[in-house]
């Protein structure tokens, strides 16, 4: 199944098998280099200290809930989760062609639900008022990041805009 990541936001997260509330879903925490969905952000705060449950934890979507069995992760998951925590978010930045001329805002994701696979990024408008306009490919989206950039406020793509026009 595959779902939106916004559609993630703001559910609750019950630790199985006594369904403690461990928190809900503010944020998540995407590993762009290998496009996956590494964990679910429990804080508003995108810093290495904040909570996060890896998603390879979770063993159930229903309504307004996520459970998950465990939330600690393996030593080398909370290594690269620290990792991307401390640099700032890809997620919300703008992309803007090279001449400066904005193409939208990395708005989302989508995601396959089974494996945390990111199968599409959502290119949107600034205004959050209007619809989101473009799903680009993890392919294409990882060309069109040049590593000076990719994990800056202002990223800027390394090719022309008509490589989101192709479908994708």
């Amino acid at each position: 199944m595959r779902i939106r990541g916004k559609e993630l936001i703001g559910r609750k997260v019950l630790l199985e098998p006594d369904k403690e509330e461990l928190g809900e879903v503010y944020d998540l925490l995407v590993d762009y280099e290998h496009h996956v969905l590494l964990g679910l952000l429990l804080s508003p705060v995108w810093s290495p200290k904040a909570p996060v449950v890896p998603f390879q934890m979770v063993h159930g979507l229903s309504g307004d809930t996520i459970s998950v069995w465990d939330m600690r992760p393996s030593p080398h998951l909370s290594q690269r989760m620290a990792e991307l925590l401390a640099r700032p978010k890809v997620l919300g930045s703008l992309l803007t062609l090279p001449e400066g001329v904005p193409l939208g805002v990395l708005a989302g994701v989508t995601l396959e639900t089974s494996t945390g696979t990111i199968v599409g990024y959502v290119v949107g408008s600034e205004d959050p008022k209007q619809d989101l306009f473009l799903t680009v490919s993890p392919n294409r989206l990882y060309s069109l990041l040049d590593d000076q950039f990719r994990y800056t406020r202002s990223i800027k793509p390394a090719f022309p805009a008509a490589l989101f026009n192709q479908g994708g």
